[in-house]
């Protein structure tokens, strides 16, 4: 044997007993003893009580140095919630030894269990996990300062070879005091040749959420790109994607993904860039079928518990409001932009169906759009534009849908109500408002609301459906009128909607409205006027009232125009029917019902009635449900007595 080779022998030698001695002192010494000494060091750096409930163990190993640690405890600040910051039921961890020269830091291992953290936020924005070393800590001396290295020290590098945390929560406590709760119930990552598998068994605020993710590389934590292949499991939504993961770009590509979730199945493309200012998303969104119901969120208990006074807004009867008061956060949408281009065979939007919808959604300086999205509803061809400005404050929003050649059939199931009128016409409906709220957008909404239709049908069952007094001034006597004209046109100011014409012309009668709606009260208040064809009432066909809330509106007789109508007919030139109907308010008389003109052609006919109708005294505004009450009050006639007074005469005329 040479003398360099025994040299290098005899060296490789010593390097083995140095390790093994100090192997050998780390295992013997026990650190245990230490323990006070090590939590009051640590509780210095920290500024934190720091706590050991239970032993300290250090060990070397094959696989480098080992401690392992239990109940142990990082405290609060004085402001938080709760004493401790984090508490750690068991804590093994693994370092290897060698790589520690070259400025690696590999976890050979790493178990947790039964841990428990919380981060918190309060209302000075102060964060519990900022942590500064008491003065304690810093020694004050007189030597003179060093000046410090130019150079930029040498990168360390992080790297965790096996992972596993059992039976432990991370918790998120906002500075409005809501606290969203991440519990683990087993998640590892374990290395399987050159690739790593991760496994994640856990839940979100209540709603379980499981994760399977094998990567094509051994360090997930190093920079570069790698391939993955994920499952993803939330509530009752599905994600399965295949892409590239760029840890040192900060991107991730779905390409392709599909999700699925209830009836509806989307896949497609998506790129997220997270290396900037901005999170920036650009893709496709495609599918058979997508219901926006299936979208609803999942229950979250916790945040419901947790949430702003006033923010439910919840009435005795246990529904809320249509538009909610709670202030609404757009702030994701000044720090992201977007664009991504959507094609869905069939979108499913309440009791809407659009077949073969297509748009794209842009987001760009707090803006939001979708523009256009057309599609097709029934057999007519439609289009919407949408646009939320959250760059600006109060926040602002414009709404247009123009649907040119709609049934009327597909309006009516829009908004979830039974499919009563048939007719081709046109709907263009223009909105715009702003608020923090939306209750403040829909309050101060302007723009206009047009629906017109021609050549269809009434159907008695459905109207039926809906009331039996709208089925007796729609379709008085028996089967299904023709429907030769309808219209219906609404200005809005500052969330309030007032009629610019409303009117109806069947072979059965012709039925006139006037009223309107306010967004801001969520109320409707309009009168329903009838001139039957088949029969002749002789002026005694009362009107119908629909008022009351937007979501469950009442629809009965007009008790004013009832007893107006009576003391009309039976007293005729009387001074007395003149005092009733001053009293009454004056509304719901026949004379307010235009008569259908001759349009020429390509017109609607109802439109050209409206709009040329002849000089006649304006008709007062609709009675208030409220007042109709202290009317019938004042004559000593309860509501149901004046209803059961119009649906009988209905009944004698009409043969029902």
């Amino acid at each position: 044997m040479s003398v360099i080779k025994k040299i290098f022998v005899a060296l490789i030698v010593i390097v083995v007993l140095v390790v093994a001695a100090v192997a050998v002192a780390i295992n013997t010494v026990d650190i245990n003893q230490y323990r006070e000494q090590i939590a009051d060091a640590l509780s210095k750096q920290t500024g934190r009580t720091v706590k050991f409930g239970g032993p300290i163990k250090l060990a070397v190993t094959s696989h480098g140095i080992g401690i392992a640690v239990e109940n142990a405890s990082l405290g609060n600040p004085s402001w938080a919630s709760r004493p401790q910051m984090a508490s750690i039921g068991k804590l093994n961890l693994g370092v290897a030894l060698m790589p520690l020269l070259n400025h690696q830091y590999v976890v050979s291992e790493l178990d947790v269990s039964n841990a428990d953290i919380q981060l918190e936020t309060n209302a000075q924005n102060q964060h519990n996990w900022d942590l500064k070393p008491s003065t304690a800590a810093t020694p004050v001396t007189n030597e003179p300062a060093v000046a410090s290295n130019p150079a930029q020290p040498a990168a360390v590098g992080v790297r965790v070879n096996e992972l596993s945390i059992m039976n432990s929560q991370l918790a998120m406590r906002d500075k409005d005091g809501k606290t969203s709760i991440f519990k683990v119930g087993k998640m590892t990552l374990t290395p399987e040749g050159h690739s790593t598998s991760v496994s994640l068994d856990a839940d979100y605020n209540g709603t379980p959420i499981k994760l399977t993710l094998k990567a094509t590389t051994d360090d997930l934590l190093a920079g570069g790109k790698w391939p993955y292949n994920a499952d993803l499991t939330y509530a009752a939504y599905h994600l399965h994607a295949q892409g590239t993961a760029d840890t040192a770009g900060k991107e991730i590509e779905l390409n392709p993904y599909e999700f699925t979730t209830g009836n509806s199945s989307l896949h497609g493309q998506l790129m997220a860039d997270f290396g900037g200012t901005k999170t920036k998303v650009r893709g496709s969104v495609m599918g058979d079928k997508l219901d926006t119901a299936d979208l609803k969120p999942p229950a979250d208990g916790s945040a419901a518990a947790n949430a702003p006074s006033g923010s439910a807004q919840q009435t005795a009867s246990g529904s809320g409001p249509l538009f909610s008061t709670a202030p609404l956060d757009l702030s994701a949408l000044k720090s992201a932009e977007a664009s991504i281009d959507v094609a869905i065979e069939e979108l499913k939007v309440g009791k809407t169906t659009l077949k073969q919808a297509n748009g794209k959604i842009a987001l760009a300086g707090g803006v939001l759009t979708l523009d256009p999205l057309k599609g097709t509803m029934g057999t007519s061809a439609l289009e919407a534009n949408i646009k939320l400005n959250a760059a600006v404050s109060p926040a602002q929003y414009t709404f247009a849908f123009k649907a040119p050649g709609v049934d009327l059939a597909n309006l009516w199931e829009a908004v979830g109500a039974p499919a009563f009128m048939t007719g081709k016409g046109d709907a263009d409906i223009q909105l715009s408002g702003s608020g923090s709220s939306l209750h403040d957008m829909a309050a101060s909404t302007d723009g206009h609301i047009t629906i017109t239709a021609a050549n269809g049908t009434i159907s008695s069952t459905a109207t039926s459906g809906i009331a039996s007094s709208l089925a007796q001034i729609l379709s008085p006597g028996s089967g299904n009128p023709t429907l030769n004209c309808f219209a219906a046109r609404f200005n809005v100011a500052n969330g309030v909607g007032k009629d610019n014409g409303i009117l109806a012309d069947s072979s059965a009668s012709t039925v006139a409205g006037f009223g309107g709606f306010d967004l801001g009260k969520e109320n409707v208040d309009l009168t329903l006027n009838a001139k039957p064809k088949v029969v002749n009432t002789r002026g005694l066909m009362p009107a119908i009232l629909v008022s009351g809330p937007l979501l469950g509106p009442n629809i009965g007789i007009n008790a004013a125009s009832t007893a107006q109508n009576v003391a009309g007919d039976f007293l005729k030139g009387n001074k007395i029917a003149g005092a009733i109907s001053g009293a009454l308010g004056g509304n719901g008389s026949a004379n307010t019902i235009p008569p259908i003109q001759t349009a020429p052609d390509g017109q609607n006919a109802c439109i050209y009635s409206l709009d040329h109708k002849s000089a006649a005294p304006a008709a007062t505004a609709a009675t208030p449900a409220t007042q109709n009450k202290g009317i019938q009050n004042t004559l000593g006639n309860p509501a149901s007595s004046a209803k059961k007074l119009g649906n009988q005469l209905l009944q004698g005329i009409m043969g029902h």
